[in-house]
């Protein structure tokens, strides 16, 4: 029976962590020696502890702890305490707590081979006797998933060096040995990643770190891969959400823009030590962006490499899709305004076009589904819409085949639907939703569809004149970019003339403004299309080739000469509508200069200048 009482709690952390100093502990030595250490020196931890137990000696216990974690002990002596400590595990209670805490969490790691074997045999011993420490030791094998940060050299885009690496796998291989002898380990083990997942400002390369060695821990134990990269893709849609795409472009455009300032002293004012850092080609000038981007590479090498050791095995590679469909269902389809995480389930449906179709068919019957909540319907269009416009690798069956689905589903609505009924953009945000993504595909794609003569039967066969003169009027609520993109390639190929409804549509909002002499805000859908140009530049290495950029054709050129000549384009309020979209809608104009003076926007419209989309800037 334990002597001690409850004012001498072994547990205490303040006198478990008290400094002494040089001579107190040449005093304490001396008195351990000649107290506690006069039997044979492998029971010397027994001695201590037997001391606690049969007189209450806390004092020199707590005395020895300090001196085990102050001492710079060699591997020798090293290897004397973890074989002393190994012996006493049985003696172990929860009243020796602090003794488990200090020995546990000794520099083990950096020393010899035969250190590592005789900590990992009494880890396994200990916790095989008594699982009320799995939480203290599991805390202390994550923590060296955390690179330190005096190692940035070490760690190239979040990836160990060999030194490292070497390292790592010895800490690997206990969590292995642990989940072996203790399944129920998980839990714990999931809990402390959660912990010690770095904050999303760290240094790139220790956020990267981390997510390297969580990726390797599913390589051995495949039972948790689910869980472990659903914490991943949550953390990086976090980081994600953060940042916006203006945040991005303006930090990538920092360098360029402050060469032509005199002196520098504009560019030297937005943040000193960024602009004065040297910056590799390949690396983000926004270092959230930074990290991002060592995260996104990290996943999509780690897919890569998971598909090429499942080729040939159809199963396990569903099953590994299978895993990515239900994050993407549960955390990134809900997720607004997040602009690169999306892309992980893009490229992982480059690998087979069965994920391809089962992406797009849930996708699809997630749109049509009436118990579903308006705005996840509405993203869904908007994952659809985007994936059939920017994915290279889709099939042009499969494109041409869900065109023709989205148009019959609108046909079907506007039968449906009352011509006398509420037509505002709330009570039909899917309908107006799948009609713009019907336009969306339609002008993005429109070189392939009108290619032969049985492209442009087959849009014919769409109907889309019936479409955009429906009582719906859907080109009312798109956004004015996709509006007047779909206009030019319909009457180009004299498959609707959509330029009649967007004038009229004009007339009534500068109506509407008139008359109640005010600026009132008209409806338009709040969409967003998620697979937007991409501009992380390590992984955007993985997406550039399956992603399909933005050209106009000639009609489209000459249809931005229409609007300009347009007597209501040339309102103002007109033109404020027009560029509001323009940053969002920017692959439509296909310029680099004129994202720059989209920035200036406001200053623009306060000196009445106004910005054709030439690129060219005429005073009124």
């Amino acid at each position: 029976m334990s002597m001690i009482s409850g004012k001498t709690e072994l547990t205490s952390a303040s006198s478990v962590l008290r400094k002494y100093s040089a001579t107190s502990r040449d005093k304490i030595k001396t008195l351990i020696s000649k107290v506690q250490f006069e039997t044979h020196v492998e029971r010397r931890v027994e001695t201590v502890l037997d001391r606690v137990e049969t007189e209450g000696d806390v004092q020199q216990y707590e005395r020895f702890l300090t001196l085990i974690k102050e001492e710079d002990y060699d591997d020798v002596e090293y290897l004397r305490i973890i074989r002393e400590s190994k012996s006493c595990i049985p003696r172990l209670k929860p009243h020796f707590r602090a003794f488990v805490e200090v020995i546990t969490g000794l520099n083990w790691l950096s020393r010899s081979p035969e250190v590592h074997q005789e900590y990992q045999s009494f880890i396994v011993d200990l916790l095989v006797a008594h699982n009320k420490y799995t939480n203290i030791v599991v805390s202390r094998l994550i923590s060296f998933f955390v690179p330190k940060d005096d190692l940035a050299t070490s760690w190239k885009h979040g990836k160990p060096s060999d030194e490292i690496k070497s390292k790592l796998e010895t800490v690997h291989n206990l969590i292995h040995k642990l989940l072996d002898v203790i399944p129920m380990m998980f839990q714990i083990l999931l809990q402390q990643i959660s912990q010690w997942f770095p904050y999303h400002k760290k240094s790139s390369f220790i956020y990267g770190g981390f997510i390297y060695n969580l990726l390797w821990l599913t390589e051995y134990r495949q039972i948790y891969k689910e869980d472990i990269l659903h914490l991943i893709v949550l953390k990086l849609l976090e980081l994600d959400v953060s940042i916006s795409r203006h945040e991005i472009e303006d930090a990538e455009d920092e360098e360029e823009d402050g060469e032509g300032l005199d002196g520098g002293a504009e560019s030297m004012s937005l943040n000193a030590s960024q602009v004065m850092k040297e910056f590799a080609e390949d690396e983000m000038r926004h270092p959230l962006a930074e990290t991002l981007d060592i995260g996104l590479e990290l996943i999509f090498e780690y897919i890569q490499k998971e598909l090429e050791t499942l080729k040939g095995n159809n199963l396990k590679k569903s099953e590994f899709f299978a895993i990515f469909m239900r994050i993407f269902e549960t955390n990134i389809l809900p997720t607004h305004n997040s602009h690169h995480v999306q892309f992980i389930i893009f490229y992982l449906c480059h690998f087979e076009n069965t994920f391809l179709e089962i992406l797009l068919d849930k996708l699809w019957f997630n749109a049509r589904d009436f118990n579903l909540a308006p705005a996840l319907r509405q993203a869904s269009v908007g994952y659809l819409a985007s994936i059939l416009a920017r994915a290279r690798f889709i099939p042009f069956l499969l494109l041409r085949d869900f065109l023709a689905q989205l148009c019959d589903w609108a046909h079907q609505y506007i039968q449906r639907s009352d011509s006398v009924s509420n037509n505002s953009l709330k009570a039909h945000t899917v309908f107006y939703s799948i009609c713009q993504a019907i336009f969306y595909i339609i002008a993005f794609r429109s070189r392939e569809l009108t290619a032969d003569k049985k492209g442009l039967i087959y849009l014919q066969s769409l109907q889309l004149s019936s479409l955009v003169t429906s009582h719906l009027n859907p080109l009312r609520v798109c956004l004015p970019a996709i509006a007047t993109t779909f206009a030019g390639v319909t009457r180009a190929h004299q498959l609707a003339y959509c330029h009649t409804v967007l004038e009229r549509n004009a007339r009534r909002k500068l109506a509407t403004v008139y008359s109640n002499d005010a600026q009132t805000p008209d409806e338009c859908l709040e969409t967003f299309f998620p697979f937007d140009p991409y501009l992380l530049k390590k992984s955007g290495g993985k997406i550039q080739d399956l992603y399909l950029q933005y050209q106009a054709d000639d009609h489209h050129h000459e249809q931005h000469h229409d609007q300009l000549n347009s007597p209501e384009v040339g309102q103002k309020r007109q033109r404020l509508e027009s560029f509001s979209t323009m940053n969002e809608e920017d692959d439509f104009i296909g310029m680099h200069e004129q994202k720059k003076r989209i920035r200036h926007l406001s200053k623009c419209f306060e000196d009445e200048i106004h910005l054709p989309l030439n690129g060219t800037v005429v005073k009124p």
